[in-house]
Order: structure tokens, then sequence, then C-alpha cells
């Protein structure tokens, strides 16, 4: 057992990220290319792909507080989180294959052999999230060691991103002559080697984060008790608006970006593969960069610095960035790379510096109680987000793989993808203009629970804005 205030060696960390290998590999392919293979590939509608999405992010919303307060109830000599992961394993990446498989289904069955295998999918997506999101903020108190080993894990995270968004339209392509079934069967064969990867990932973040665990007693709190818990945790609830909606904004422009690419650019397999090299290759650089603006002015500046200039960007590409721009266009990606690892490593780590205020509270440490809380919001929002994407790309005409797209749907996708997704990222960062926790707060925080342990006096004036 690993002692709560020192510092996680490098590989522990690395350990660590294997889990979000796993869950970045499979999310990236499932937010990037899962509502166009199904429009595009499998030819059902906009709105019935955006409802199956939609289905399939509300169920995985709704059970992260499930999986989040069993997690936090558990104990054995494994911890709380580890045995989730355990078992979810193989589980997930059988059903990551299956969402991207088509079995020769007639048309009327398809849509629900989606909708049922992204229910599948969604629910092994919930186990394995919400563990790992809540064994990694429990490895460590610190506020800055933190925010080093969500460094890791998203640097982690951007080569998987990097892999799951440059690679899947050219290995279905080149893998459709050997799968029997055209183009369908390219992408179940792709699915099938990114699933397989996915595996043994999770199974070395077991490993790896033996130990690591804090000896925590289990947290027994009704489910019914956990929006309460949340609700009266004031930084928590304004550190779930910042994340709920940068996350969503990232959903919209990745699902949106491949239709941009093909239909508002103009661009081929390969272009467009390339330029999601670019986009997730520069996520790699921004890592050191935001974890150095971190350290220098704190997570809150930083998120308001890196998701502002990524709404900018947005702003540009609903102006008029169009065929011919590609130079331009792959600009502005490597700017955009900056907003999307800002949301996961600085949204992450600052929804991890919430679980103090909790344990002052209730003198328990209830990880996954908060990131299932946390899931659920976030999802919620995102599901709605992208069901209505389905919606209005149907409702602008959208006419699906192979045909010419008029002006009307052409502009649809230009106006999602820019001010949709600006907006998402607007009220974000309102919710951090109001988030109050900053470094000073936390340590004084954090000494005010050891004060509190020992039965010893604390400074009640310290945690005015947290408390």
């Amino acid at each position: 057992m690993s002692t709560p205030n020192a510092p996680l060696s490098p590989a522990v960390k690395l350990g660590f990220s294997a889990g979000e290998a796993a869950t970045s590999l499979i999310y990236t392919l499932v937010y990037v290319f899962l509502m166009f293979f199904l429009t595009d590939v499998m030819q059902l509608s906009a709105a019935a792909a955006g409802a199956i999405v939609l289905l399939g992010t509300m169920w995985d919303a709704l059970l992260d507080p499930l999986v989040g307060t069993a997690s936090d109830r558990l104990s054995g000599r494994w911890g709380r989180r580890r045995p989730f992961l355990l078992a979810v394993a193989v589980p997930y990446g059988l059903c990551a294959w299956l969402l991207f498989t088509d079995f020769g289904l007639s048309a009327a069955a398809k849509p629900w052999y989606f909708a049922l295998a992204a229910m599948m999918f969604f629910t092994c997506f919930a186990v394995l999230e919400t563990t790992h999101l809540a064994l990694g903020a429990e490895m460590t108190p610190d506020y800055d060691e933190r925010t080093s080993l969500n460094g890791y894990r998203a640097a982690v995270s951007q080569v998987a991103s990097l892999l799951a968004a440059s690679l899947p339209l050219i290995l279905a392509q080149a893998l459709a002559p050997y799968a029997g079934g055209g183009a369908t069967g390219g992408w179940s064969l792709m699915a099938g080697i990114f699933a397989a990867a996915s595996v043994p990932l999770i199974l070395v973040a077991w490993r790896t984060t033996r130990g690591h665990e804090p000896p925590t007693l289990p947290a027994p709190i009704p489910l019914s008790d956990a929006l309460h818990v949340a609700w009266r945790n004031r930084p928590f609830m304004r550190t779930l608006g910042l994340y709920a909606f940068g996350i969503a904004g990232a959903a919209v422009a990745a699902t949106l970006m491949q239709y941009f690419m093909a239909h508002v650019m103009r661009f081929g397999s390969v272009t467009a593969s390339l330029a999601f090299a670019v986009l997730f290759g520069c996520t790699v650089l921004w890592v050191p960069a935001i974890g150095w603006l971190s350290r220098r002015v704190g997570k809150r500046l930083a998120y308001l610095a890196v998701i502002g200039l990524w709404a900018l960007v947005q702003v540009a590409a609903a102006l008029g960035v169009g065929p011919g721009d590609t130079v331009v266009f792959f600009g502005l990606l490597a700017l955009v790379s900056g907003g999307v690892v800002g949301v996961y490593m600085l949204g992450w780590s600052m929804i991890a510096d919430t679980v103090e205020v909790d344990e002052f509270h209730s003198g328990q440490r209830r990880e996954g109680l908060l990131y299932g809380v946390a899931s659920l919001a976030q999802k919620i929002v995102t599901a709605l987000a992208l069901g209505a994407v389905g919606i209005v790309l149907e409702a602008s005409g959208y006419a699906g793989a192979g045909e010419a797209q008029d002006h009307a749907s052409v502009s649809g996708i230009r106006a999602l993808y820019g001010w949709g997704t600006a907006a998402l990222l607007v009220v974000s960062l309102a919710f951090c203009v109001a988030m109050p926790m900053t470094r000073a707060r936390h340590a004084a925080l954090r000494e005010a629970i050891r004060r509190k342990k020992a039965g010893q006096p604390w400074e009640a004036d310290a945690l005015d804005k947290l408390i």
C-alpha cells in the first residue's frame, strides 16, 4: 500500500493511463465515426442515427451514478475500483466490436440491432470510465500531483485518440477486400482490431495500480441521497457545469468533423485522416504546455485561456473556412487540440479537487459517487446535443453517402460544427468563471480536514467560498 501523500512514480502513472488508452481508443472511434458509419455505411437516416447515439449515451449517463456508488460500497483486498476494471475488460472489447458489425439484418431490423448494441456497449463503458476516473482521484490527494497524473493520462489518451481518429477510414477501406462483406465487413474488422487492443490495456491498468487505493472503508449512502451530496458541494456543481458542457462541445465537434471535412472542406479519406492526425497529434504537444500554465496561474485561469481560444476557432470555422483552405483548416485544428486536451486534463483534475469538500462535510471519500454524478450530467448534456445534431442534419436535408449535398445541408453542417460547438464552450466558460476552487483554498481545505479529524480547530474564513 502506497503512502497517501507520496508522489506517484512515472511507471504507476503510465500504468494507470493505460486504462484511459482503452477508453479513448473506443470513445474516439464511437464519437467520431459511429454516426457517420450509421448514416453513410449502414444507410440509416440521420435522425435514426442521432437517436441511437442519444439512447446509448443517456443509458450510459443513467448507469454512471449506480456504478459509482456501487464502487464506493465495495471493499476487499483488490480495493474499491479495480475489481470492476478486471470484470469489464473482455465485455468492453466485445461490445465495441458489435457496435460496428453488420450481420446482414433487414433494413427494418438494423436500427433496433444498433440500438441494442449501443446499450450493451455503453453499459460496459459506464463501468470502465466511472471506476477508472474514481480510482485516479483517490490515488493522490495533492493539488499539483493530480494535475501531473492527469497529464500522463491526457498524453496517453491523445495518442490513443490520434490512432482511433486517423486510422479507421484507411483501415476500413484497406480491410474491405478481406472481409467478405464489402465496406461493412471492412468496418467490422477495423473495429475488431481496436476492440482487441483495448482489453490488455485495461488489464495493465488493473495490475499496475495495485496497492495505490487508500485504505478507505466503504461509504454506504442511498442512491437517492447522491444528488443531495453533490448539490451541497458548491465547487463540485460549478465544476460539473464546466466539465459537462466542455465535454459535450468536444463530442459535438468530433461527431461533426467528419461531415464537415467531407461536405464543406471536400476532403477525401486520406486528407481527412491526415486532419485527424494533426488534431490529435498536436494534443500531445499541448499536454506539457497546459501543465506548465496550470502550475503558473492555476487550473481555473488555464481553462479559461485554452477553452476561450478553442471557442474562437470554432467561430472562425463557422464564418468561412472552406474548400481550398486546407492549410488554414489544419492550423485551426492545431489550436483546437489545445482546447480538447484542456477539457479532459483540467476538467478531470478540477473535479478531483472537489472530493475533499465532501470529505470535510461527511468524513468519507466518495469519489465514485461524485464522478458518477459528473458523468451523468455530462452525458445527458452530450446526449441531448448529439440527438439535436441528428435532427438538424435531417431537417437540413442531409442526403447521405455518395450524394451531393445541397446548400441548406452544407450550411447546416457548417453551423452545427462552428456555432453549435462554440455555444457549448461559452456555457462551459461561464461555469468556470464562477468556480471558486484555487490552489490556496484547496490547501486550506486539506489542512482543515486534517485538523477536524484530529479534533483541532480550523480556520473557517479560508473555507468561506468552498463550504
